[in-house]
C-alpha cells in the first residue's frame, strides 16, 4: 500500500499496485471514542436517542447497536462529594424499549449518582435512593 491522495474529507487514501484498490485505514479505537462520549452524553444529558440520532446522521437502532455492548462496561457511579443543595433532580433513563434503565440523579450544577437496572420500578428507586446523602432541609 502506498500513499495516494487524499478523500474529500481530507482523510489520507491508500492505494494498492497489485490488487489496484484504494481504501482508507478505519480507526476503531476513534469510533469506539466517539460512540463511549455519545453515550456518556446521552445518559447525563437531556436530550433523548432520537434527538441524538438526529444530531448525528443515524438512526435510533443504530444508536441502540452502538450503546449495548458499552452499558456492561460502564461502572456505577458512586456518590461525590458536594456543597449542599436544597434539591434533587431524579430521572430514568431507557436504553431500549422498557428495560435496561438508568437512574440518574442530578443537583442544579453536577451529577451526583447514577446506575443501571432493569426497569423503573419502586423497589428499584428505594434501593437507589438509600445510597444518596439526604438533602438540606429549605426554610419555611
Amino acid at each position: 500500500m502506498q500513499k495516494c491522495g487524499l478523500t474529500a474529507a481530507g482523510t489520507q487514501r491508500w492505494y494498492c499496485n497489485l490488487c489496484r484498490s484504494s481504501a482508507v485505514k478505519n480507526q476503531p479505537d476513534t469510533q469506539a471514542r466517539h460512540h463511549r462520549t455519545l453515550f456518556i452524553q446521552w445518559l447525563t444529558g437531556n436530550r433523548s436517542l432520537t434527538e441524538i440520532a438526529l444530531i448525528q446522521g443515524v438512526t435510533r437502532q443504530t444508536l441502540v447497536r452502538w450503546f449495548s455492548p458499552l452499558s456492561a462496561l460502564v461502572r456505577h457511579a458512586s456518590p461525590i462529594k458536594l456543597a449542599p443543595c436544597a434539591s434533587y433532580i431524579l430521572d430514568g433513563v431507557y436504553v431500549s424499549g422498557r428495560e435496561n434503565a438508568t437512574l440518574i440523579c442530578r443537583a442544579m450544577d453536577a451529577q451526583i449518582l447514577w446506575q443501571f437496572a432493569e426497569r423503573e420500578t419502586l423497589a428499584n428507586w428505594m434501593n437507589f435512593l438509600k445510597k444518596l446523602p439526604a438533602p438540606d432541609q429549605m426554610p419555611l
